[in-house]
């Protein structure tokens, strides 16, 4: 698999940059003029025409003929100055946002994309995975923040723009028929001058109106969502942290990543689903066992090390403080019996 890292800005310099960069990256096949970009190798044949429609939005249409998968890296620049939407029209792109720059894919979302639409602000990384296919179609739109602000002032005084970025600095949404009959729209137009600018912006500001307005219908939905899906990565990580007390409890930091919340997060919605802190949690669950295997006859010795204390002294000082009784007393409680 191809892979590429791309830095971009939104105007002609960086649109020489991303040139370069597939030219650094494929070698051969690759032209710029009139701000389309032509592909032209064993990877991929096809071409990116980028319109300019103000100093601070940019339209790009993309068609491409993948001959082997392509993997394009976005790295995140160290502000969101800008926000980047990506329409596709193919199941052959995979989607991805990342919140930091790591292999690991922190905080990630993506999807197969058959018609969706992507977005993200500038700080954040994300990844367009294109597998082989004769016919990729994808618009992208760039533009700064303020670039929608005069057209989107609410009633109240507040400003959509920012509600909206503020609310969602990555996601995913699926693309409805209003909006792919205007995606289409934009591949079957062909620029015949500098007047077709008019043509494109106003294409391009029905979009993001659309986008917005399916992001604000679905956003208590995806809130639900999400609390159904951290609940069940939660009970998920009780089941792991319970199902073998012979090893140490596992670190917190380390289960939080893997539930892709902070360490405070983590904590505090552990303990509001189960009722006790973490370690707690785990403490009490491991001296309940064991317990059971001291009824069950099993020495305070072999109790210990089987559950994962590292000497009988520390269980016995761990059980004591539990059950105000010493193990001792369960052994001596079972031979009365």
């Amino acid at each position: 698999m191809k892979e590429i890292y791309l830095n971009w800005r939104v105007n002609k310099t960086g649109l020489e940059r991303l040139c370069q960069t597939f030219v650094e990256s494929f070698k051969t096949g690759v032209t710029l003029k009139n701000n389309c970009i032509s592909l032209d190798n064993i990877f991929v044949k096809g071409r990116c025409e980028t319109f300019f429609l103000t100093s601070k939005i940019i339209l790009a249409k993309t068609e491409l003929s993948i001959r082997k998968p392509i993997l394009l890296n976005c790295l995140p620049l160290p502000t969101s100055e800008y926000f980047k939407c990506i329409f596709s029209l193919n199941e052959s792109v995979d989607l991805h946002a990342f919140s930091e720059f790591k292999n690991e894919g922190i905080h990630r979302l993506g999807l197969p994309s058959l018609h969706a639409a992507y977005y993200c602000t500038s700080n954040v990384r994300s990844i367009l995975k294109l597998h082989p296919c004769k016919n990729v179609r994808f618009i992208s739109i760039a533009f700064a923040k303020d670039e929608l602000n005069d057209l989107l002032l609410e009633d109240d005084g507040e400003n959509a723009i920012d509600l909206f970025l503020e609310k969602f600095s990555k996601g995913y949404i699926g693309v409805n028929a209003d909006m792919l009959v205007k995606l289409n729209a934009l591949f079957d137009h062909n620029r015949l001058s500098d007047l077709q600018n008019i043509y494109y912006l106003g294409a391009v500001y029905e979009l993001l109106a659309e986008l917005m307005h399916q992001v604000n219908l679905n956003s208590e939905k995806t809130t639900k969502l999400s609390k159904i899906k951290e609940t069940s990565v939660m009970i998920q990580i009780r089941n792991t942290i319970v199902s073998d007390f012979s090893k140490d409890c596992p670190h917190l930091d380390e289960m939080a990543r893997k539930a892709n919340m902070s360490i405070s997060k983590f904590k505090i919605l552990f303990k509001r689903l189960f009722k006790l802190p973490y370690f707690q949690y785990y403490q009490h669950h491991r001296l309940l066992e064991a317990r059971q295997s001291l009824v069950k006859g099993k020495s305070v010795a072999e109790t210990a090390y089987e559950f994962g204390f590292s000497n009988p002294g520390h269980f016995c000082t761990a059980f004591k403080k539990k059950f105000k009784i010493p193990p001792s007393t369960i052994l001596r409680n079972r031979e009365a019996v």
